[in-house]
């Protein structure tokens, strides 16, 4: 948010968590690629999967927040992201739901999502394990997973009642339990 709305009384608080994943719409077999190995399609060098075929990169555009968090995942990332963001040819898509849509319809395309949209729109993708470890709740929630998009609630320095009440069902064992069945998990002492 931005310092002014912040002096104006606007609030945002974090509610939850879900895993960011690199994805497939098929599943690669003898695929546990590390941070590097991304890195390493992102920049180009890597432009095959295991069985030959080409991979196709889904990229979102340079101030998505897929691409922020893919920049801050280790200076290499970083570079490599730009690499991928400065070649001509490449595939970008503006949503997460342009780009889950991509990576669906695209043969070895891969892209970036949440578990949260994959189970939310019942998307036909498959997460990749990365440095060993696969996206999901417990491991998010274990910290052995470590990538994820946090999800704020926002409100103005006079909230209606209907938002105030929203907010406090959010924060329920009831929220929370429809929240988790949809890939979110919940800051460390967010309860």
């Amino acid at each position: 948010m931005k310092e002014d709305e912040l002096r104006q009384g606007a609030e945002a608080v974090e509610y939850a968590r879900t895993p960011f994943a690199f994805v497939t719409a098929r599943k690669i077999e003898g695929m546990n690629p590390t941070l590097n190995d991304i890195a390493g399609i992102y920049s180009g060098e890597i432009k095959k999967w295991p069985d030959g075929s080409q991979i196709r990169l889904i990229l979102r555009p340079d101030s998505d927040s897929d691409t922020l968090i893919l920049r801050s995942m280790s200076p290499g990332m970083d570079k490599a992201v730009q690499t991928a963001l400065s070649q001509e040819g490449m595939i970008l898509e503006a949503t997460d739901q342009e780009s889950a849509d991509a990576v669906e319809r695209i043969s070895g395309a891969l892209g970036t999502t949440t578990l949260s949209l994959i189970l939310s729109e019942k998307r036909r993708l498959h997460m990749l394990p990365l440095n060993g470890v696969t996206p999901g709740i417990q491991t998010l929630a274990d910290g052995a997973y470590p990538y994820y998009k946090k999800f704020y609630l926002v409100t103005g320095p006079k909230a209606a009642p209907a938002a105030k009440k929203f907010i406090e069902f959010i924060k329920s064992s009831e929220g929370h339990a429809i929240l988790n069945k949809l890939g979110y998990v919940f800051p460390s002492g967010k309860k």
